[in-house]
């Protein structure tokens, strides 16, 4: 049988590796995606930049039914080659491949309603939720949430339940193999007093195996989730964050930011329940084995004096839940894209 052919069209890099990873695992070539990316960070797979007509980096923020119309008329042959489609970042792409009544996949990992939560677009706001409602009422569409905050985000905004499948980022093929004495910062170094056992992260063009050589990572979040900490956390390394305390200070102190709550006003960092709302959903206030500290010198010391005591529980921990998310995967392909 020939693969089955899956088209995405995304403004992302890491989610539609995750993804790929995951079909090749269960499918092995049963499953073949072409992958049209409109990133800025492609250097990161070392992949080559696509001339994308109607969107790009520059215009799909201006997305609206005409600007749907005029890519579907540009790509219309080629679209219909397919046999269903993948949508990353962001949902409403979603919107171009209705009309072709084929598959589609959902992967919700960063505020479903973008670019119109910046641009107080609430009429095609409207849009794409009767276009989500539509699409998961007739079992066209299979949303996937990667973390608590979106699952709820998009529950709010359109009552869809989605399925919250945390990614898995496989794609680094790495895992944590620590061979330096130090560990390192996601974050701003200056926020930490001196102390040789903390360094900056390397520069640009580094590898995770190089990343995952450090001793664990410490982190001052911008965000309640992101891709980066999942690679991290997958692999097994022992990774720092501020207690919610200790961060909900420091956001509103502006010593780390927090864009979770998305605005047209980029220096908005809503009220304190708003903030106490998406940190009760953070990734890292979630998933187990992870370290916290409550102050930028609390945490020098516990780098100064670390034991991975949970290294065993955290590894068999890993092991299982994986197993776990990739047969929730296999049940939830195979209907959509399968069994249909």
């Amino acid at each position: 049988m020939p693969p089955l052919k899956l088209f995405n069209l995304d403004l992302h890099i890491s989610v539609i590796e995750d993804c790929k990873s995951i079909c090749r695992k269960l499918y092995g070539d049963a499953i073949e995606i072409t992958n049209w990316s409109i990133s800025d960070h492609n250097w990161v797979f070392n992949k080559k930049n696509v001339n994308v007509d109607i969107i790009t980096q520059e215009t799909w923020t201006d997305i609206d039914l005409k600007m749907i119309k005029a890519f579907q008329q540009r790509y219309d042959s080629f679209l219909e080659t397919f046999d269903g489609f993948i949508v990353t970042h962001t949902p409403v792409f979603t919107m171009l491949f209705e009309k072709y009544n084929k598959p589609i996949l959902c992967i919700n990992t960063c505020r479903y309603d973008q670019p119109f939560c910046w641009s107080n677009d609430t009429l095609m706001r409207d849009e794409l939720n009767l276009a989500l409602v539509r699409m998961v009422e007739r079992k066209q569409l299979v949303i996937v949430s990667n973390n608590s905050g979106d699952f709820f985000y998009l529950l709010e905004g359109t009552h869809i339940q989605s399925t919250l499948l945390p990614s898995l980022c496989q794609y680094t093929e790495s895992s944590h193999k620590p061979t330096k004495s130090t560990f390192t910062v996601s974050g701003d170094r200056t926020l930490f007093p001196e102390s040789q056992i903390l360094v900056e992260k390397p520069q640009k063009g580094y590898s995770w195996q190089e990343l995952f050589s450090y001793k664990g990572i410490v982190h001052c979040p911008y965000e309640m989730s992101t891709m980066s900490i999942f690679e991290q956390y997958w692999a097994g390394v022992p990774l720092f964050f501020p207690t919610k305390r200790f961060y909900k200070q420091c956001i509103i102190e502006a010593k780390m930011d927090f864009i979770s709550i998305y605005s047209n006003n980029d220096l908005y960092v809503g009220t304190e329940e708003e903030i106490d709302n998406w940190l009760e959903k953070a990734d890292f206030y979630i998933y187990p084995y992870l370290y916290y500290y409550d102050s930028f010198e609390e945490c020098i010391q516990m780098l100064e004096t670390f034991e991975d005591i949970n290294k065993d529980q955290r590894l068999q921990w890993l092991d299982e839940n994986k197993t776990i998310i990739l047969d929730r995967w296999k049940k939830l392909l195979d209907t959509l894209l399968f069994e249909a």
